[in-house]
């Protein structure tokens, strides 16, 4: 049995799903489920890791972050 890590880059998907307005239902998806489907059954999902960049260019979305 291997032990997986899933990185997920939270700014390209989020952007990702809001480009494609038949997308936007999944902005609220469980990622630990989401990584499941990537793994063979007798893998075991051990980390899920959520990243995202700084919006530099727009002083308002930094603070939001």
């Amino acid at each position: 049995m291997n032990r997986i890590s899933f990185f997920i880059d939270g700014f390209n998907l989020y952007h990702a799903i809001d480009y494609e307005p038949r997308f936007r239902r999944y902005k609220w998806i469980d990622l630990t489920k989401l990584a499941c489907c990537f793994i063979p059954p007798h893998d075991q999902l051990t980390e899920v890791f959520y990243f995202t960049a700084l919006a530099t260019w727009d002083s308002v979305k930094i603070e939001t972050q």
